[in-house]
């Protein structure tokens, strides 16, 4: 009897321990899977730089970037788009190349970087380049970043039936991504190390729907 009470107490332990290892193991593993899924702006803070709350830029007509608060951080109406014009053009990818222009806030501070997040061109995605130089918010006159915004597509890595979409005469250009502005900006007298994502969506003139070389490659892909 006093094995039989052995056998069963023993057995008893063995399933609770597999119980416990099963109900660690999946909460942790849909953490994980959570974790991997989530976009990193969407986290508290990002190589030291704390996450501000996502702002939307809709092209030119943004909010009023003159009117902020010398100690807020919302940059929402900072940038100012140029036109897309065309780097290059091969067999392989394009090369794009835009233009911005950083508006004149009352916010005291200095941009490090800028990175830009899930950036499409009438639906096709593009590679876009960090921004690594830094600068002074202006405070008085509006600031041309002195190097444009490199974006590149290669034909490889995109679905064949997204690719007409670049061409399409009846569209002009639509693009929209996010950008996250790192950088550090004055609050309360102090400067904090912020990342301001903010979301993007513009339209304009098509740059590069008329390039016979590109119209010939899709044909050739179709």
């Amino acid at each position: 009897m006093p094995k039989a009470i052995s056998f069963i107490q023993q057995a008893f332990c063995r399933t609770t321990i597999v119980a416990l290892i099963i109900a660690l193991l999946f909460p942790i593993s849909g953490f994980t899977r959570r974790q991997a899924d989530s976009k990193s702006w969407e986290k508290d803070e990002i190589d030291g730089y704390k996450i501000e709350r996502k702002r939307k830029l809709e092209g030119l007509k943004g909010a009023s970037a003159s009117a902020l608060d010398e100690d807020s951080t919302d940059l929402g109406g900072l940038i100012e788009f140029g036109q897309v014009t065309v780097g290059q053009i091969n067999t392989e990818q394009i090369s794009l190349e835009l233009p911005l222009t950083i508006k004149p806030v009352k916010q005291k501070g200095e941009v490090h970087y800028l990175v830009f997040h899930d950036t499409k061109l009438n639906g096709v995605p593009f590679t876009v380049s960090d921004y690594r130089e830094p600068f002074k918010l202006p405070n008085k006159e509006p600031l041309m970043l002195p190097r444009k915004i490199q974006l590149s597509m290669k034909f490889s890595d995109v679905g064949k039936a997204l690719l007409p979409n670049l061409i399409d005469p009846q569209k002009g250009l639509e693009a929209e991504g996010t950008i996250l502005i790192f950088g550090k900006f004055r609050k309360f007298l102090v400067y904090h190390k912020r990342a301001v994502p903010i979301e993007f969506r513009l339209s304009q003139a098509n740059p590069i729907k008329d390039y016979s070389l590109l119209k010939l490659l899709l044909g050739q892909m179709n």
